[in-house]
């Protein structure tokens, strides 16, 4: 049972409620509170269940039972430890310090409502939550969690690679069955969505290895190549990467690693071979450029040179 502090304790600003009021409003009235997933314990009778904490009510512990979770079937209780819930009080035990809860109850009454707001066909946001055994769970609205269909957006790697916990994505609602409050979702190209060119720099993540091919996500279902022989790169690694072919229809997308010190001596390059080509109008075919003729004048000496270029590189 908890008791009320006779001194503050450091840290603490509010001991004037008692611990319970919150609990016993919540029974009362059937809202939701706010608790934190603290672990999985196995209990006599209810086996596998959640084991919860309340910010406003220190102390209190509170059980969630696998039948009263409101994931969906084939969903792991275990990759939801340590997240923040809602759930409904549905049983007391003040001796004990102990509460029953349920989020069965919190989802169902999501379900109902967005049941009727949802249209077949509409395309809504939706986080990733669970990503395990090849498929993903994602959340569509107040905790409802579904199973997206036709996850996969990239061949050759896994959906572990392609997605992240909190990824923000875009669903197409599939059917939705009203009477019991069922939302089906399929996953929209991720592909689609991405605007990007030939020579764009972009940011990624490696995901994936094998040899000197390296498998690159730049955002959430979009996995490229890069093929990197002379850096090391490791799971993990947020680099800069250039854009060499990028094919939305096909899901092609072929990368090199930036390096801008390359990328200055390709300019200059260029900017070289331009200056020497037969069709520049400043310089003919037969014109030599020679530095150093005008002593009292060194900038105009290297009036042709293109930046970045030293005189030698040019004579």
């Amino acid at each position: 049972m908890i008791e009320k502090f006779v001194v503050l304790p450091e840290g603490m600003t509010d001991i004037r409620h008692d611990p319970w009021d919150e609990i016993y409003e919540a029974y009362k009235l059937g809202t939701h509170v706010a608790a934190k997933i603290k672990r999985i314990k196995v209990i006599e009778g209810q086996g596998h269940t959640w084991e919860l904490e309340f910010d406003n009510a220190p102390g209190v512990v509170g059980w969630v039972p696998d039948s009263q979770t409101g994931l969906p079937a084939g969903a792991p209780m275990s990759e939801y430890v340590g997240s923040m819930i809602n759930v409904v009080i549905s049983g007391i035990s003040k001796k004990e310090g102990i509460v029953a809860c349920s989020r069965q109850e919190v989802v169902s009454r999501v379900a109902k409502v967005l049941s009727n707001k949802l249209a077949e066909g509409e395309i809504i946001p939706a986080v990733v939550k669970i990503i395990r055994y090849e498929k993903v769970y994602a959340d569509i609205g107040g905790g409802l969690m579904v199973k997206v269909q036709n996850v996969r957006a990239s061949d050759g790697v896994t959906l572990e690679a392609q997605y992240s916990v909190d990824d923000i994505i875009k669903v197409e609602v599939v059917s939705i069955k009203k009477e019991t409050g069922e939302i089906e979702v399929q996953i929209v190209n991720p592909w689609d969505s991405v605007a990007i060119l030939r020579g764009d720099i972009v940011e990624g993540r490696v995901v994936g290895a094998w040899r000197d091919i390296y498998f690159v996500r730049i955002g959430p279902g979009i996995v490229g190549i890069c093929n990197e022989m002379s850096v090391k790169m490791d799971i993990g690694d947020i680099e800069a990467f250039q854009v060499n072919r990028y094919d939305p229809i096909e899901r092609v997308l072929r990368m090199e690693l930036w390096n801008y010190r390359r990328a200055g001596k390709i300019r200059s390059a260029k900017a070289r071979r331009k200056m020497r080509s037969p069709g520049n109008a400043r310089y003919g075919a037969n014109t030599k450029i020679i530095s150093g003729v005008f002593p009292s004048e060194e900038p105009s000496s290297k009036v042709a040179l293109s930046e970045g270029a030293s005189s030698e590189e040019v004579s």
